[in-house]
């Protein structure tokens, strides 16, 4: 069936839903944490659930927009409270604070996991992060709000401001591409 709600998880607001490449996981980030919920799929029938909390931490933690690797390895997710940048890694277990930039808004991680972008509202900057050493590797010269995404095959990242739509080389990071917008309120996401 399609367009049909057929359930409801009772998980309270939920900024971020979020699914590995496999359609194995999904994962959520909201008022009650960052969570991964294991799908099974039988025939028709997808099983969600019971879910799991990224990081016994993420539990307590009231979580704004989020970000996964292609096969969900690393999450990474924004903490309200200070709008700081959480990331997880599923073979280290630990969760980490990257921290740096302020008024952190977006974040993409890119689909091999390696980088985390960072996007602000009223702040300043794109912020490349290494998943690794959670270290910035390169600040983009954005000077406007700004919302990020890698491209599937994470060649490419997007950046969007209110003034233009941009695409940079990943590893590198150099301006590649611009497009300008004419008179647009707000900035939008770039898929």
């Amino acid at each position: 069936r399609h367009g049909v709600q057929v359930a409801l998880v009772p998980i309270g607001h939920v900024s971020s839903v979020m699914f590995d490449r496999e359609r194995r996981w999904m994962i959520t980030t909201g008022d009650v944490g960052a969570y991964r919920w294991p799908m099974r799929t039988a025939g028709d029938l997808i099983t969600i659930g019971p879910p799991v909390a990224v990081h016994p931490d993420t539990a307590r933690l009231t979580m704004d927009r989020g970000n996964v690797s292609s096969d969900a390895t690393i999450v990474a997710a924004i903490r309200r409270s200070d709008r700081s940048l959480m990331v997880q890694s599923a073979s280290e277990g630990q969760l980490r604070s990257f921290t740096g930039q302020s008024k952190i808004s977006s974040v993409a991680v890119s689909p091999d996991g390696r980088w985390i972008a960072s996007g602000t509202r009223g702040g300043i900057g794109v912020r490349i992060w290494d998943v690794e050493t959670g270290q910035t590797m390169q600040e983009l010269p954005i000077e406007l709000d700004a919302t990020v995404s890698f491209s599937p095959n994470g060649k490419l990242l997007g950046v969007s401001t209110r003034k233009e739509v941009s695409f940079w080389s990943v590893g590198d990071w150099t301006r590649v591409h611009g497009l300008f917008r004419e008179n647009l309120p707000t900035s939008g996401t770039v898929s």
